[in-house]
């Protein structure tokens, strides 16, 4: 079972894979695009065997021909997926209004919350995140 995890740049999916994985696989940073091509590696649970795709960070107008190439294939993984886990990164949540085209693979989409801090704005963020994304 194909599992792709998208989000914005530094939405924290990297770090997710690795946490999954129990090891650093993918390189994580605080710079925006350091994943800019994919990783996949297989994990088993309980018997069932998923393919974890680790993608490039999805934004809009990027000037890097690179970056924009890991775009269309996150973009392509995602379509091709039997799961996508859309990452959310709470404490930035600007331009996630970007990803309603997920709106097309909702049978299939889970939207993961990253980066919750008790005590931060993240009720706000998250209430205006789910009125966008379910109108």
């Amino acid at each position: 079972m194909s599992v792709a995890i998208i989000g914005k740049p530094n939405a924290g999916k990297s770090t997710l894979l690795n946490a999954r994985l129990n090891e650093e696989r993918a390189i994580g940073s605080d710079i925006a695009g350091t994943t800019r091509d994919t990783i996949e590696e297989t994990l088993n649970i309980n018997g069932v065997l998923f393919r974890l795709i680790d993608t490039a960070g999805i934004r809009e107008h990027s000037k890097d021909v690179i970056e924009n190439k890991g775009i269309e294939r996150s973009k392509a993984n995602a379509a091709k997926a039997d799961i996508i886990l859309h990452v959310v990164d709470l404490l930035n949540d600007e331009g996630e209004e970007k990803f309603n085209w997920l709106h097309d693979f909702d049978e299939k989409t889970i939207t993961v919350y990253n980066k919750y801090h008790p005590y931060a704005r993240h009720h706000a963020a998250l209430q205006k995140y789910k009125k966008a994304c379910w109108q």
